[in-house]
C-alpha cells in the first residue's frame, strides 16, 4: 500500500509553468467576473512583477505576503513571487490589522503585495507595500527572469491556528510542492480541456491544490466570486455557465448542493476535503457524478491520500479517506510507535516526498511533531535515510528557516535496510487500516476541530479570552453537526460582556474563530 514511488520533476513549480506557456501561450489560463487571460498574458505579468520584486532583492528564501481578493491580480502575485525565487504568503483580505501584522513580522515578509482599497488606516505595514493596482510594474521586462530557486527552497507559508495563542507558520518547499502537483494529476487526469473552478480562499492550503495542478496541466483556472460561493443556487448556476469540469468543496457545502450529470454535461470530477466526509452530504448529488473524498493536512502539502467514491452500501457507514498518493506513505501507530495491524485504530503518520519543512520559528513544535520514527522494511523506501542519527541531522536542517533543502528528499530511491528510519509527520489524527488497502478516518486525538473546513485549535480562542480583563478562565468547544456546528465559549470572571468579548476576539482573530 505504501508502494508509491513514482518519479517527478527536478525544477521549481514556475519552470512547471513556464513549460506549459510555451506549449500554449493562447490558451485560456484564469477567468475572473468576465475577463481573462491567457497562458501567455498572465506569465508577461507576472515576469513584470517578478522582475520587480528582484530589482527589489527579493530572492530565495525571502517571503512575500500576498493580501489580495479574489482576482486575477491574485493568480499574477502568486506566480510573480515563486518567479522570484521567493515564497509566497497568503493572508485573507478581511483579516484582522494585528493578526495580519503578527504574520508579516513573524514570517520576516521583504515585500506585501496588496490593492489600494485593502489598506485599512489601523494596519500599518512592517515591510514595504506595493499596491498592485496603483503601480502594476509597467516598465519592467516580460521576459522570463532566470530560474533562482530549487527544489530545497521555500514555496510558500501558510498560517493555521496555533494552540498557544498565535498562529504557526507552516514551510512547504518547492520540491513538496511539485511532488503534489504531480500526485494530484495523475489522480484528477488534468488536461488541456479542463475547467478547474478556484473556491478555496488564498490562505486556505485548498487554494494550492486548485491553482497549481491545472496552470502546470494547461487547463483553466475560473476563480469563483464570493458571492457565487455563498449562495448554493448561484454556485451550481457558475458551474453550468462556466462549464466547470472539476471542482472541489467541503462536505458541508455538497450538502447544500443538487447536481445532476444532464444539468451539467462538462462536470467529470468532484473532491471534497477538508472535513470529514459522510454518506449524508452527498444526497443532493447524482450518483453518476464521479467523487473523490481526499485528506492531508497543510504539513503535508494538502493531499495525502484520495478515495474514489462507489457510492454503494457498502460506504454507507464511514467514507474511507483512500490510499497514499504519489510518494506519499501513510503509518498508523501506537503510542510506542508500533504499527498498528489491519483494523486496529491508531494515529494517522505521514511520511515520504511532500513534508513541510517544519513550523517557522517554531523548532520546539517542529520537534515534537516531526519526528523519526524506525519502521520494519515493507517497500522499497525512496528516502535513503540509514539511521536515525542521519535523519535527525536532517530534521535539525528541515526545522530552519534559512536556505536549507531537505536533502533526504533528492537522494535516488534505493533498497532500505531491513529496519531503517524514516520522517514523519504526527498528524494527530486517529485512523485505521482496512482490508482492502484504504484507511478510515476515526476523528482527532486532540482539541483541535474543523468549522466549513477551517482548522481551528481551541486553544488559541481561550487564550484570546483568558487575555482580556476581568476573565479567569475560558473554555471554548464545537457544538453541533454539518450546517449547524458552531464554537461556543463560556467564561469566568467578573464584569463581563459577551459583545465585548466578542468585538476583542474580532480584532485579533479570523472571522471563523470567533464563539
Amino acid at each position: 500500500w505504501n508502494a508509491t514511488a513514482f518519479p517527478v520533476p527536478d525544477i521549481p513549480v514556475h519552470q512547471l509553468f513556464e513549460e506549459q506557456v510555451k506549449r500554449t501561450p493562447q490558451a485560456q489560463a484564469v477567468v475572473f467576473a468576465g475577463h481573462s487571460l491567457s497562458y501567455g498574458e498572465l506569465n508577461r505579468r507576472a515576469n513584470r512583477l517578478a522582475h520587480r520584486l528582484i530589482a527589489q532583492g527579493i530572492g530565495p528564501e525571502s517571503r512575500v505576503g500576498v493580501c489580495l481578493e479574489r482576482s486575477l491580480e491574485m493568480i499574477v502575485a502568486v506566480v510573480a513571487v515563486l518567479k522570484a525565487g521567493a515564497a509566497y504568503v497568503p493572508l485573507a483580505a478581511d483579516l484582522p490589522a494585528a493578526r495580519k501584522q503578527y504574520i508579516l513580522e513573524d514570517s520576516g515578509a521583504a515585500a506585501l503585495l496588496t490593492h489600494s482599497s485593502l489598506e485599512a488606516p489601523e494596519f500599518n505595514s512592517p515591510c514595504p507595500a506595493y499596491q498592485l493596482d496603483r503601480d502594476p510594474g509597467h516598465g519592467y521586462p516580460e521576459s522570463d527572469p532566470p530560474a533562482r530557486s530549487s527544489g530545497g527552497n521555500l514555496a510558500y507559508i501558510i498560517y493555521t491556528s496555533g494552540s498557544t495563542g498565535a498562529p504557526k507558520g507552516v514551510m512547504i518547499e518547492q520540491s513538496a510542492l511539485v511532488n503534489t502537483i504531480t500526485a494530484f494529476n495523475r489522480v484528477y487526469s488534468v488536461s488541456p480541456s479542463d475547467r478547474v473552478l478556484q473556491v478555496a480562499a488564498l490562505a486556505f492550503d485548498v487554494s494550492v491544490g486548485e491553482i497549481w495542478p491545472i496552470l502546470s496541466g494547461g487547463g483553466t483556472l475560473v476563480i469563483a466570486n464570493r458571492e457565487d460561493l455563498l449562495d448554493p443556487a448561484r454556485f451550481q448556476a457558475l458551474l453550468k455557465e462556466e462549464r466547470i469540469s472539476i471542482f472541489g468543496a467541503t462536505p458541508l457545502l455538497l450538502s447544500q448542493l443538487h447536481l445532476q450529470r444532464s444539468e451539467l454535461p462538462a462536470l467529470r470530477l468532484i473532491f471534497s476535503g477538508g472535513d470529514a466526509l459522510a454518506q449524508a452530504n452527498l444526497s443532493g448529488i447524482a450518483e453518476d457524478l464521479p467523487l473523490i473524498n481526499g485528506y492531508g493536512p497543510t504539513e503535508a502539502t494538502i493531499g495525502a491520500t484520495a478515495y474514489r467514491l462507489k457510492r454503494n452500501a457498502a460506504e454507507n457507514q464511514r467514507i474511507p479517506i483512500g490510499k497514499p498518493l504519489t510518494n506519499y506513505r501513510i503509518h498508523i501507530l501506537d503510542e510506542r510507535q508500533r504499527p498498528q495491524p489491519i483494523g486496529v485504530p491508531g494515529e494517522l503518520h505521514i511520511g515520504g516526498l511532500a513534508l513541510a519543512r517544519g513550523y517557522l520559528n517554531r523548532p520546539e513544535l517542529t520537534a515534537e511533531k516531526f519526528i523519526e520514527v524506525e519502521l520494519a522494511q515493507m517497500f522499497q523506501s525512496p528516502v535513503g535515510a540509514d539511521s536515525c542519527a542521519q535523519a535527525d541531522r536532517l530534521s535539525g536542517m528541515a526545522a530552519s528557516s534559512s536556505v536549507q533543502p531537505q536533502e533526504s528528499q533528492n537522494l535516488a530511491a534505493k533498497a532500505a535496510p531491513a529496519v531503517f528510519c524514516e520522517r514523519l509527520y504526527k498528524s494527530g489524527d486517529r485512523a485505521r487500516w482496512l482490508a482492502d488497502g484504504n484507511i478510515e478516518f476515526l476523528g482527532r486525538l486532540d482539541h483541535q476541530v474543523k468549522i466549513r473546513g477551517y482548522r481551528i485549535e481551541l486553544g488559541e480562542i481561550e487564550a484570546a479570552l483568558s487575555a482580556q480583563e476581568g476573565v479567569r478562565e475560558a473554555v471554548v468547544i464545537a457544538r453541533g453537526a454539518g450546517a449547524e456546528r458552531q464554537l461556543a465559549a463560556y467564561v469566568a470572571g467578573e464584569r463581563l460582556e459577551a459583545s465585548t468579548l466578542r468585538a476583542a476576539l474580532k480584532a485579533r482573530l479570523p472571522g471563523y474563530m470567533v464563539p
